[in-house]
């Protein structure tokens, strides 16, 4: 039986201080950076050949999501019941199903397959139930979060971080006792590597594509943070089938991105606007034309939505960034020239140099439209500067200098929006009077997409579809990369600049608030784009 055992709503939690204690050394420990080859593992902290190196794969992936729940249960803003609906829903698909999935591989797979040679101590076994026990308990007081009065909710959050304590505990004991054994008896019981290999292939083709996308996308990121980028690579490309390999990166890395890192994202009493509710498929954040109607008023919304969504994080990152730690400043400053200040400089370009000259063969611009763009640009030039200065002032003046950011952010989002919103009012009536067709806008766009050259492709265009696929949906966002895109610019889409987006991208803006403590992109020398 675990050690910390949890109680039953009402009774007393044994040994929660102790437990607590050890759950927010195990959080902390996890933030802080390791060196190259360090885990956070208490018995295997430097793994050394296969035999301890096999059992990490997994148990460091549940580390890390112990180490998300517990951060998740500290910083929840109790009050709001679709953080509670959030919390629940990741709690159910990617930490339930990913550590039942894990106790079912080894009681139906993996240790059946290490006893044709050795012993399983009979309470290794016998902890699943228990923990299994505890995360039903988890998962049902988290579903009725969102259910209660939102004054019973601190409350109940209270209990909660005493029961996530104590469960955190007896999962860092369970596996630590599981790491003391199993690489005796993978040596003692002379199994091969190839061995090892071929029962973990078993694990994961009994998976299946559901478990598989919520398990690999974790473990991987476990073995990365301690292996390696390359050895994580090299695995991927090694070990995993064709078909698995596939769908991992081009469709489950973007989803522990996006949804499962998304979800935590959420929890803190920062976050006002619950990034998962739906405006519904087909409604646009458009002023103007919050549900388009033909390809005339669609086409502006390509551009248009995507630097919406850059405003948005613009916005989102100063108010929510920690002004003290200068690789803020550095990530910030970064992700601005090369996502932002680079993106909207191409899209003003291309409407000056392409779309623009190309629409009056038949009509007229609004002198105001293109007059708008200098101003624009300078603004932006001003924001520039101030995010490189972050950096290089004393920290005691960077609060200071923050505030005057989100002051200057604030006053040029909303010029962007007056200026976006004044485009949308004409270029579609310019469309229909001048009695232009969808494949002449189609050709004039592949010249637009033709001279941003790969590098403003690279940054442009995932940004653009994700913007379209947010109100358009996924089907025809897909469909648009199809039929839209030359095949070498889809082939880079689809296999590179997906990525970086995901990466590089988001991964620059999530650094920045004040919980994240070590710079994630520190030490691989991901800021050179």
């Amino acid at each position: 039986m675990p050690a910390a055992k949890l109680a039953k709503d009402g009774e007393a939690v044994q040994d929660v201080p102790a437990a607590a204690k050890a759950g927010a050394l195990q959080t902390s420990s996890a933030s802080r950076p390791r060196a190259q080859g360090e885990t956070t593992s208490r018995v295997l902290p430097r793994p050394v050949g296969w035999q301890e190196e096999g059992i990490l794969l997994p148990h460091e992936g549940i580390r890390f999501l112990m180490g998300e729940l517990s951060e998740a249960v500290r910083v929840m803003d109790a009050k709001a019941a679709w953080k509670w609906e959030n919390l629940a829903t990741w709690y159910q698909d990617y930490f339930y199903d990913v550590v039942h999935h894990h106790h079912n591989s080894e009681e139906l797979i993996y240790f059946p397959w290490l006893q044709t040679k050795g012993t399983i101590p009979a309470k290794i076994s016998a902890d699943h139930p228990e923990l299994m026990r505890a995360m039903d308990e988890l998962r049902d007081m988290l579903a009725s979060g969102a259910l209660k009065p939102a004054g019973e909710r601190a409350e109940l959050l209270a209990k909660l971080r005493e029961r996530v304590a104590a469960f955190v505990e007896d999962m860092h004991q369970h596996l630590a006792e599981e790491e003391e054994v199993i690489p005796k008896l993978l040596n003692e019981g002379g199994f091969t590597q190839e061995e090892e290999g071929a029962c973990v292939g078993q694990i994961i083709e009994s998976l299946g594509l559901d478990g598989n996308k919520k398990s690999l996308p974790v473990m991987l990121h476990g073995f990365k943070l301690w292996a390696g980028e390359e050895r994580a690579e090299a695995f991927v490309a090694e070990h995993l089938p064709p078909p698995i390999r596939l769908l991992y990166q081009n469709f489950w890395s973007a989803d522990f991105q996006q949804r499962h890192l998304g979800l935590v994202a959420s929890l803190p009493e920062g976050v006002d606007v619950n990034p998962f509710a739906s405006r519904g498929l087909g409604e646009t954040t458009s002023r103007v034309l919050p549900r388009p109607v033909g390809w005339q008023e669609e086409g502006i919304l390509l551009p248009h939505e995507g630097i919406r969504f850059l405003m948005g994080e613009l916005s989102e990152a100063v108010r929510v960034m920690d002004a003290k730690a200068a690789w803020k400043w550095e990530n910030l400053a970064t992700w601005y020239q090369d996502y932002f200040y680079d993106v909207v400089h191409h899209h003003h370009n291309s409407e000056e140099l392409i779309y623009f000259p190309w629409l009056q063969t038949k009509g007229t611009i609004p002198a105001k439209i293109s007059a708008d763009h200098p101003e624009l640009m300078r603004a932006m030039d001003e924001l520039r500067d101030m995010l490189a200065s972050g950096a290089l002032k004393p920290a005691g003046e960077r609060a200071e200098l923050l505030a005057k950011l989100r002051e200057r952010v604030a006053a040029f989002v909303e010029d962007m929006h007056q200026h976006l919103a004044e485009e949308e009012e004409v270029i579609p009536k310019l469309l229909r009077e001048g009695g232009f067709t969808q494949e002449e806008e189609g050709a004039c766009v592949g010249q637009i997409i033709e001279s941003l050259g790969l590098d403003g492709n690279k940054k442009s265009l995932p940004v653009m579809l994700h913007g379209f696929k947010l109100w358009a949906g996924e089907e025809r966002a897909e469909a648009f990369v199809a039929e839209h895109l030359p095949p070498p610019i889809r082939l880079l889409y689809q296999n590179f600049w997906s990525a970086d987006f995901q990466q590089r991208h988001l991964g620059l803006v999530a650094s920045l608030p004040e919980e994240v403590d070590v710079n994630p992109f520190a030490s691989r020398g991901l800021l050179c784009g």
